[in-house]
């Protein structure tokens, strides 16, 4: 699955209100998607290079390098190979 496919099915981006910083968190994250252009729709920090998941929260956007420290054994690490990643929702109805 590519870059854009798990963003899709994997995560809702809600890169808007995250300063990038990693919030205190000791444990790896379950996806990171690094190595892309990350638009945060933040005007303090409008782009990034990689973003960490867990469950269905973001809990670190900022640089590749730093993003490392989110890396564990069963970490589906994206590497997005220099492509777009952008914030949208998904939702679901079911009938």
């Amino acid at each position: 699955m590519n870059c854009h496919m798990k963003a899709i099915v994997g995560s809702v981006f809600a890169i808007a209100v995250l300063p990038a910083i990693a919030f205190a968190q000791q444990k790896p994250a379950d996806t990171l998607f690094t190595g892309g252009k990350v638009y945060t729709v933040n005007d303090a920090q409008p782009w990034a290079e990689a973003v960490a998941v867990t469950g269905n929260q973001i809990v670190f956007v900022g640089s590749s390098a730093d993003a490392k420290a989110f890396i564990g054994d069963d970490t589906d690490v994206v590497d997005c190979a220099g492509k777009m990643v952008m914030p949208g929702f998904i939702s679901a109805q079911t009938i």
